[in-house]
């Protein structure tokens, strides 16, 4: 089944990137950047966030200024039906992605397709809080079979 697509307009488009540059930017700074009325402006970022376009605003935190020193990437293999304890005990992606969305340090979750069935973004203080994660709380899992972990070493986008 194919979900409704919403076409978005050329203004619309400039309205989700001028967002997307900084969320705080006032309707009168991008009426004025654009050359439009304000009133338009905000009816078309009201109908965005009605429509579910904009699911919400949020601040990007320079981590490092609060401790948080390591982003890492741990890709997931998982199996369905696999049971740890030895019970027949059925599991499924999904599943594996609840208890993921369960622990803290997850920031992002995605199902992906390649050699791994999942990739959990992390931020964790340091090195050795991404083992403790891994090996006592990701690794547990029902139906997470093997692990690896990418270190991010510099952000670029941020």
């Amino acid at each position: 089944m194919v979900e409704n697509q919403t076409k978005l307009g050329k203004n619309d488009n400039k309205i989700l990137e001028l967002l997307q540059k900084d969320c705080k930017m006032s309707v009168k700074t991008m009426a004025k950047i654009m050359n439009i009325p304000i009133t338009t402006i905000y009816s078309k970022i009201k109908r965005m966030e009605k429509l579910g376009i904009i699911k919400g605003y949020k601040a990007v935190v320079d981590y490092k200024k609060i401790g948080i020193n390591v982003c890492a990437y741990i890709c997931i293999s998982t199996i369905s039906g696999y049971s740890k304890s030895g019970k027949n005990v059925p599991t499924s992606e999904d599943m594996v992605c609840n208890e993921l969305k369960k622990i803290d340090e997850v920031e992002e979750i995605h199902i992906v397709t390649g050699p791994w069935d999942i990739i959990a973004k992390v931020r964790v203080r340091n090195v050795e809080s991404i083992g403790e994660l891994i090996l006592n709380r990701i690794r547990p899992i029902e139906g997470v079979t093997n692990t690896i972990t990418l270190v991010s070493v510099n952000d670029i986008r941020s």
